[in-house]
């Protein structure tokens, strides 16, 4: 007979119109959940789901009443880091699962094989596969790591547990979390990942798209130096087309061919732009700084707490 595991686990798992995925995924998790661990608790954070999602939830986790569902109804679309943040403040497990996505299938040997990693002395693993990775999901990562200062390279993952531990310190070190990859890169806890297998992704919606690039671009100006750098490579490249038309001004009036009002015309431009890009520059560095040294509290609403089971 199986010896069941004595922790408390948590799922949170984010559900944005996915009716196609979550019922597989529903009953993946709630079979492993059962099967493997003694006491357990899923949560479900609904972003102003549309279609039937909700509905398939409910009726998977009526055939486990004996592990406990909760649905956390947010009042609009949030987004799926906003979300679930707040999936992850209501879980109460010793280790809590994120899913990110309902369709990254995992079977229970995955998860298994996830926990007792971290169960090992890792506070923070990710599931990572080589299947169905985006390109331009591999481009932002790979520049997000170049320029970024965090202590371990981040990339594409299926799903992630956490020790209470790593929640604890992350969310005790800011009240702002833009990116919750980061936030654990640079909370100096162990962080391990797992290679698996699982299914093939389907193509977010077009909320959860353009959430996505949003995510990107907010990333790359609050935890990297991308936005400072190309501002100081623009700024270069002007102080070099200055220096170029002011040389050729000077030879112009050296050898008596120049064109009238051009000569100042061209040096005005060129400084003006010059001086433009200059103070971009120094306004992006300071706006790097108060971002990186103020807190804001980003908060998000719900609308209601369903307790299912």
């Amino acid at each position: 007979m199986l010896e069941k595991e004595k922790n408390f686990i948590s799922a949170v798992i984010y559900v944005h119109n996915c009716a196609g995925e979550i019922r597989r995924f529903m009953e993946t998790v709630e079979s492993a959940i059962d099967t493997y661990f003694e006491h357990g608790e899923i949560i479900c954070v609904d972003d102003a789901s549309t279609d039937e999602s909700i509905s398939i939830i409910r009726e998977v986790a009526s055939a486990y009443p004996q592990i406990s569902t909760t649905i956390l109804h947010l009042d609009s679309f949030h987004g799926m880091e906003a979300a679930m943040q707040g999936g992850v403040g209501l879980s109460i497990g010793d280790f809590v699962f994120e899913f990110d996505h309902p369709y990254a299938m995992a079977s229970g040997d995955d998860l298994m094989k996830v926990y007792r990693t971290s169960t090992e002395g890792a506070d923070i693993v990710a599931a990572v596969s080589s299947e169905n990775k985006r390109a331009s999901s591999g481009l932002f990562y790979k520049i997000f790591n170049r320029f970024a200062d965090i202590s371990y390279p981040i990339g594409s993952e299926c799903f992630r547990i956490l020790s209470r531990r790593a929640i604890n310190r992350t969310y005790s070190q800011s009240n702002v979390i833009a990116y919750r990859k980061v936030a654990y890169a640079t909370s100096g806890l162990k962080a391990l990942t797992v290679n698996i297998e699982h299914g093939p992704k389907l193509q977010a919606s077009k909320e959860g798209r353009r959430a996505r690039r949003a995510l990107a671009t907010d990333s790359l100006l609050l935890f990297t130096n991308v936005g400072f750098n190309i501002s100081l490579i623009l700024t270069c490249i002007m102080m070099g087309v200055l220096i170029i038309f002011a040389i050729y001004a000077l030879i112009t009036r050296i050898l008596g061919l120049p064109v009238e009002g051009w000569t100042s015309m061209v040096l005005l431009i060129a400084f003006g732009f010059f001086g433009i890009f200059m103070i971009l520059t120094l306004i992006t560095k300071y706006l790097q700084l108060l971002v990186r040294m103020g807190v804001r509290k980003k908060a998000f609403t719900y609308e209601s707490i369903e307790k299912i089971s």
